[in-house]
C-alpha cells in the first residue's frame, strides 16, 4: 500500500470566478455596484487544464473521461504524463476553449491559476491582519467601547466600498499528478484546502516556488498578466503563473520550459442586475429597472513551445486563429532525443474555425493515424457578431441555449421559463465516434442531466416537466349579472397559479345607473381572507365615473403552500361582464427534471468487423433519477435603504437586487451541476449481459458554497457486483476520514461586508441644515458574511471487501491510520474471514523514530517528508523491518545510502542486517557503484550524456572499471578478467539496442519506423522473437 492513498479528483474550476466584491474600489455613492459580480478569467489553456481529473466514465457525473497518451516525461522516479484529455459535459457558452479544440485538454506543462476574490491581494497583503484582528475581537475591534465601536465601523464601510479586501484570493495548481489548491494567510503561508506537505515560497519575479513532499521544486516564475475593466473602474492583476523549472533534490537535471512571446486575448462578459425599490410599507415604487454592466478583461496569453531536459527535447507548434491571435490549437508535438534526432512526431488535425470553437479531427504519431474523432453537429456551433446579441444565449448552468430571451425590468428572475436546459442546444459538439489505429471505434450516446426532487423546495426558475396543469374560470354577463362561483381542490403543494381577470362596463345601456363588479381567489370559508381580489364600480352622472370601460389584469406564480379545496368566484351587477380564469399548477410528489449539461447514456465499442459490447449506464433507482442537484440557485443578491424620513421631504427607498443567474456557481462539483449518487453500470453483448456493477456515491445538498463540503462529495461510499442472474457476488464498503484539521493555527479568514442602510436626519430642521448621516455609521447598517479556509484531511479510513461464493463469503477489510499533522499514512491493517492480522507501520524523515537516523534534517530541511524511510510489519508480534538510509553527496544530493532488511521479532542491527550499500553516485545522481550483502561490488558507467548504463561490471569497483574503460574501449573485457562484464547500446528514447553479455554473446533488438520492437535475435542473427502489429486496411 502506497503512502497516499486517496485518490486525487481535477476540480473543474469554473472559468468566471464570480464574487461579490469588486476588485477595485467601489463608487460609495452607487450601493448596487456591491451587487455586481466581480469577474476575473485566466488563459483558455490554463483554465482548461485546472479541470483535469473501453470509454472511461466519470460514473458519479455521468461525464466521459477519456485520455490519449502522448509521451511522458521522467526523471528517476518523477514522472509527468502529457495527454489529451477529453471530459466534455456540454456546450458552455462563455467558455474558450484549449489549445485541443473543443471538449479536449491538452496537458502539458503545468501552471497555477489565481482566482481574485475581492480585492487582488498582492496590493492588499497587510488586510489579513487587519480581518484576523477583527474577527478574534483584537484591539483596537471591541464592541464594548465606544472607540472600538468606531473602529469597527469605519473597516466594515472600507471593505463595502472597495478599500479594504476581506477575502484571500485563491491559487490552484495543476501540474503532473498535482492538482492542489490554496490560499496565503496573513503572514504569507500557504494554507492549503487539503492537507498537503508541500511548501509555497515568493519568487523575486513575485512568481511562485512549490516543493512538493518528495523535495521536487516547481518553478511557477512566468506571470500571465490581465487587464480587467468594469465601467469606470479598470486595474491589472496577475491570471496564472506558468511553470518554467523543475529541479530535483536526488538530481542535478532540471526540466526546462520555454515559451513563446504573449498574443493579446481580449475576453467581454456581460451581467444584468434587477433592481426593485419599495415604500416604507414594502410597496412597489415602480416595475423595477435593469442595470447592465459589462466586463472586459485582456489576457496577455503565453504559449508554450518547448521543454528541453537532458534526455530529450519537445517542441510544439500551433494553428492561430485567423481572426484572434490570441486563440489557438497546439498543431504539432515532436520529441526529440538528446542527439537531436526526432523519435516521435504527432499531428493534430482540427475543423475550420467557428468563431473560437474547433474541433480535433484526428490525432497522427509518426505518420500513422492513432485516433479519429467525428462530433454531433447537426447543429453548428452558434457565432454572434455583437456580444449585445449573444450574452444571454445560455441556460441557468450556463450552457448554450437557442431558445433563451433578453431579460426585460419585467422579466421576474424566480419565474424565468427561457432559461431552462435545451438538450438540442447543450449536445453540439459533443463527441459521438473514435475510431482507433486498430479501426475498432466506439460510439457515444447521450442524454441530459437529471435530477430527482420532491421533499425539498424546488427552487428553480421554470415549471418541471412532470407538472400537471388544471384550468379554471368563472364569469358573468352583462345581461344578467349575478354570481358565478367554481371550486378546485388542491392535493399537492406547493402548487402555483397564473390568473387572468377582465371587468368590462357594457355601455350600449346606462341603465342601471350603479353599477358593481368583483372578482376572488380564496381558500374555503376564507372568503373575507381572499388570496386574490379585484373590485370595480361605475356610476352613470351625465357621463361615466370613469372613462375607462375596462380593468384588467393578470398576476403570475401565486403561491398556493396548503392543500384544500378552493374558490373562484365572479359577480357583478347588470352591464358588466365579469370573468376570471385561472391555470393551477401542482407538482407531483416526487419528479425528475432536466438540469444543466450531458451525461453518457452507453457506449458501444466495436471491433473492425462491427462486433460490438454496448456498456450501459443507469442513473435511476426504481423509476427515480438518482441525481442530486448540490446547489440550489440564488437570484437575491441583497439590499440596500435610503432612510431619509427624518430630513425635508420624508423620503425613503429599499432598493432590492436580484440576478437571472444564480448568486451562488452551480457547478462547482467538479464541473457538473448533479451527484448521481447511484449508478448501475452493465454490459450487452448480443442478446446477453454480464450482470451489472452497481456504485453508491457520497453527497448532499449544500445550502451555501462550501469548498469543504465539496471535498468530501463523490467519494465512493459502496459496491455490489451483481452475476446475468442477479446474484450478489462481492461487496465493497468504505469509510472516510473527513474534515480533521490537523493544526488549528493553520487558517486565513474571509469576511464580506455590505453597507444596506443609510439612515439621515435633518441636522438643522429650523434652518434648513443639511440631511446628514451619522459618524461613526451603526453596526447595523451592514451585513457581514465569511468562512474560515483550513488545511483538512479528507482521507480513506476503512474498506470492507466481501466475497460471494457458492453460499459462503470471504471478508477482508483493511483500516488505515494516519498521521492527522502531516496526513501520511501511519499504518494499515488488513484482517481476514478467520481474523488473521497483518499490519504494516510506515516511518518518514518527520517521525521521532528517526531522530537519530542519519541527514534526517536534511531531509527534511529539502522536504522530503513523504519518502518512506522505514517499513515494519506484524502480526501481533513483528515480522518483518526494512529501512533505508540516506546521505548527502559530494555534489550535495540526497540519495540513499545503505538498505538494511530483517526479519522476526528483533530491531535491525545496522552491521548484521545491511542488505546493499550504494557507495557512489555521479553528479547526477546516477548509481556509479554499490555493494551486495555478499560483499562484491558492482559498477556502473554511464554514457549518452549521463543517461543510459552502458556498462555493468561485476566484481570490480568503479574506480577499476573506468580506469579501464577509458584506456580502451575495445579491450575492456580482457583488462579485468575476474570481472563480469555487461554492455548496452541504446536509441536514446526507443529503446536498447544491443546487449552483450559477460560471454561476448550480442542480442540485437530492432525497432519499426514507429518505434515499436519489431526484432529480437542473437549473436549468430537468429531471430530469437518476432512482433507483427496487424490493423485493418
Amino acid at each position: 500500500m502506497k503512502p497516499h492513498i486517496m485518490t486525487k479528483y481535477s476540480f473543474f474550476l469554473i472559468i468566471l470566478m464570480l464574487n461579490t466584491l469588486l476588485a477595485k474600489a467601489q463608487d460609495p455613492t452607487n450601493p448596487s455596484k456591491q451587487y455586481i459580480p466581480n469577474i476575473t478569467t485566466a488563459s483558455p489553456q490554463v483554465a482548461a487544464m485546472s479541470k483535469v481529473g473501453e470509454i472511461p466514465i466519470d460514473i458519479s457525473t455521468g461525464r466521459i473521461n477519456y485520455t490519449i497518451p502522448i509521451f511522458e516525461i521522467q526523471e528517476g522516479n518523477f514522472t509527468m504524463p502529457i495527454n489529451l484529455s477529453y471530459n466534455y459535459s456540454g456546450l458552455l457558452f462563455d467558455e474558450t476553449p484549449g489549445h485541443a479544440g473543443v471538449g479536449w485538454t491538452f496537458n502539458i506543462g503545468g501552471s497555477i491559476l489565481h482566482t481574485v476574490n475581492g480585492l487582488d491581494d498582492y496590493h492588499h497583503e497587510q488586510d489579513k491582519k487587519i480581518i484576523d484582528d477583527y474577527l478574534n475581537v483584537k484591539p483596537p475591534y471591541d464592541k464594548n467601547s465606544s472607540n472600538g465601536v468606531n473602529r469597527i465601523s469605519e473597516l466594515l464601510k472600507r471593505i463595502s466600498d472597495g478599500y479594504i479586501d476581506g477575502e484571500p484570493d485563491k491559487y490552484s495548481i495543476n501540474i503532473g499528478n498535482i492538482n492542489s489548491s490554496f490560499y496565503l494567510d496573513k503572514n504569507g503561508n500557504p494554507v492549503f484546502l487539503k492537507n498537503e506537505n508541500y511548501k509555497i515560497t515568493r519568487t523575486q519575479n513575485d512568481g511562485f516556488i512549490l516543493v512538493d513532499d518528495q523535495g521536487i521544486n516547481y518553478v511557477f516564475d512566468l506571470i500571465i498578466s490581465a487587464d480587467k475593466g468594469q465601467g469606470d473602474n479598470s486595474y491589472g492583476y496577475a491570471s496564472g503563473y506558468l511553470v518554467t523549472e523543475i529541479n530535483f533534490p536526488n538530481t542535478s537535471n532540471k526540466i526546462i520550459f520555454q515559451y513563446e512571446n504573449a498574443n493579446l486575448l481580449n475576453e467581454n462578459y456581460i451581467n444584468e442586475t434587477l433592481i426593485k425599490t419599495l415604500d416604507q410599507y414594502g410597496n412597489p415604487n415602480s416595475s423595477g429597472s435593469l442595470e447592465t454592466n459589462e466586463t472586459t478583461i485582456a489576457i496577455n496569453n503565453i504559449n508554450l513551445k518547448k521543454i528541453v531536459s537532458d534526455k530529450y527535447s519537445i517542441e510544439i507548434k500551433y494553428k492561430y486563429n485567423p481572426i484572434e491571435s490570441g486563440i489557438c490549437v497546439i498543431n504539432s508535438l515532436i520529441v526529440k532525443n538528446n542527439e537531436n534526432k526526432e523519435i516521435k512526431n504527432f499531428v493534430f488535425s482540427y475543423s475550420g474555425w467557428v468563431g473560437r470553437r474547433s474541433n480535433l479531427l484526428s490525432v497522427s504519431c509518426n505518420g500513422a493515424i492513432t485516433n479519429q474523432m467525428e462530433y454531433d453537429m447537426a447543429v453548428n456551433y452558434p457565432i454572434f457578431q455583437d456580444i449585445y446579441d449573444s450574452y444571454f444565449k445560455k441556460d441557468l448552468w450556463g450552457y448554450y441555449n437557442s431558445k433563451a430571451l433578453r431579460a426585460t425590468n419585467a422579466t421576474d428572475p424566480f419565474f424565468n421559463p427561457s432559461i431552462k436546459p435545451d438538450f438540442a442546444s447543450v449536445k453540439i459538439g459533443s463527441l459521438k465516434k473514435i475510431t482507433y489505429q486498430t479501426k475498432g471505434y466506439s460510439l457515444i450516446d447521450y442524454e441530459p442531466n437529471m435530477a430527482a426532487f420532491g421533499g425539498v423546495p424546488y427552487g428553480l426558475p421554470y415549471h418541471p416537466d412532470a407538472a400537471i396543469y388544471s384550468n379554471y374560470s368563472a364569469r358573468t354577463s352583462y345581461l344578467s349579472g349575478g354570481t358565478d362561483e367554481k371550486t378546485f381542490v388542491v392535493n399537492t403543494v406547493p402548487c402555483y397559479i397564473d390568473l387572468n381577470y377582465n371587468l368590462v362596463n357594457n355601455t350600449v345601456d346606462k341603465e342601471p345607473y350603479e353599477r358593481e363588479s368583483r372578482i376572488s381567489l380564496f381558500l374555503d370559508e376564507k372568503e373575507d381572507d381572499p388570496i386574490f381580489i379585484e373590485n370595480k364600480s361605475w356610476y352613470w352622472d351625465q357621463k361615466w365615473s370613469d372613462p375607462k370601460m375596462s380593468k384588467s389584469g393578470t398576476k403570475k406564480q401565486i403561491l398556493i403552500s396548503k392543500v384544500g379545496t378552493y374558490h373562484l368566484k365572479a359577480t357583478s351587477t347588470l352591464g358588466i361582464n365579469a370573468s376570471i380564469q385561472i391555470k393551477v399548477v401542482e407538482y407531483p410528489d416526487f419528479f425528475d427534471e432536466p438540469v444543466g449539461g450531458i451525461r453518457v447514456k452507453q457506449v458501444q465499442n466495436c471491433d473492425y468487423n462491427g462486433k460490438c459490447i454496448t456498456t450501459v449506464y443507469n442513473f435511476t433507482q426504481n423509476g427515480k433519477s438518482t441525481g442530486l442537484m448540490l446547489q440550489k440557485p440564488k437570484f437575491y443578491s441583497g439590499s440596500f435603504t435610503d432612510d431619509r424620513r427624518e430630513c425635508l421631504g420624508g423620503v425613503y427607498n429599499k432598493s432590492e437586487f436580484y440576478t437571472f443567474n444564480s448568486v451562488y456557481p452551480l457547478s462547482e462539483y467538479r464541473g457538473s451541476p448533479v451527484l448521481y449518487k447511484k449508478v448501475e453500470k452493465y454490459n450487452i453483448f448480443g442478446s446477453n449481459t454480464n450482470g451489472k456493477t452497481v456504485s453508491s456515491y457520497l453527497g448532499k445538498n449544500v445550502v451555501t458554497p462550501n469548498e469543504g463540503q465539496l471535498l468530501n462529495i463523490g467519494l465512493l461510499d459502496s459496491e455490489i457486483v451483481k452475476d446475468q442472474s442477479n446474484n450478489v457476488l462481492s461487496k465493497s464498503k468504505s469509510n472516510y476520514l473527513l474534515d480533521k484539521s490537523p493544526d488549528p493555527s493553520k487558517y486565513v479568514y474571509s469576511l464580506e461586508a455590505k453597507y444596506i442602510l443609510e439612515t439621515r436626519w435633518q441636522n438643522s430642521p429650523t434652518t434648513g441644515g443639511a440631511c446628514v448621516y451619522s459618524i461613526p455609521i451603526p453596526l447595523n447598517s451592514f451585513r457581514e458574511g465569511g468562512m474560515t479556509h483550513r488545511a483538512r484531511n479528507y482521507k480513506l479510513q476503512k474498506e470492507e471487501n466481501k466475497s460471494y461464493f457458492k453460499g459462503d463469503s470471504i471478508v477482508q477489510t483493511t483500516e488505515y491510520n494516519y498521521n492527522l499533522s502531516s496526513g501520511f499514512l501511519k499504518s494499515q491493517k488488513s484482517t481476514n474471514s478467520k481474523r488473521e492480522t497483518l499490519e504494516t507501520k510506515y516511518l518518514y524523515a518527520q517521525d521521532y523514530e528517526m531522530a537519530s537516523e542519519s541527514v534526517r534534517n536534511e531531509l527534511i530541511a529539502k522536504n522530503m517528508i513523504g519518502i518512506l524511510l522505514d517499513t515494519r510489519s506484524y502480526n501481533g508480534v513483528k515480522l518483518s523491518e526494512q529501512k533505508t538510509e540516506y546521505t548527502k553527496t559530494a555534489d550535495n544530493l540526497l540519495l540513499p545510502k545503505f538498505v538494511y532488511a530483517k526479519k522476526g521479532v528483533g530491531d535491525i542491527v545496522n552491521i548484521i542486517d545491511k542488505k546493499i550499500t550504494y557507495d557512489q553516485y555521479d553528479n547526477k545522481g546516477n548509481i556509479l557503484q554499490y555493494t551486495p550483502e555478499s560483499g562484491s561490488p558492482v559498477a556502473i558507467i554511464w554514457g549518452y550524456n549521463q543517461t543510459q548504463p552502458i556498462a555493468k561490471i561485476e566484481n570490480a569497483t568503479y574506480a577499476q572499471a573506468i580506469v579501464q574503460y577509458a584506456i580502451d574501449e575495445n579491450v575492456f573485457r580482457n583488462n579485468l578478467p575476474n570481472a563480469m562484464i555487461t554492455t548496452y547500446t541504446y536509441i536514446p528514447l526507443v529503446g536498447i539496442k544491443t546487449i552483450t553479455d559477460p560471454k561476448g554473446q550480442t542480442t540485437t533488438y530492432e525497432y519499426d519506423e514507429f518505434n515499436r520492437l519489431k526484432l529480437v535475435k542473437d549473436a549468430q542473427g537468429n531471430i530469437l522473437s518476432e512482433n507483427q502489429y496487424h490493423y485493418k486496411n
